[in-house]
């Protein structure tokens, strides 16, 4: 599938604007280590 990939899932909109942001960094940049 594409979860290999750098992608934004829905549940992010969930997530509060703080606590997102950290979280969709971290998420992200661990993606992107693996992707690259």
């Amino acid at each position: 599938g594409d979860d290999s990939m750098p992608t934004f899932t829905e549940q992010i909109q969930n997530v509060t604007v703080t606590v997102g942001r950290d979280a969709l960094l971290a998420c992200q940049v661990d993606n992107l280590k693996k992707y690259q």
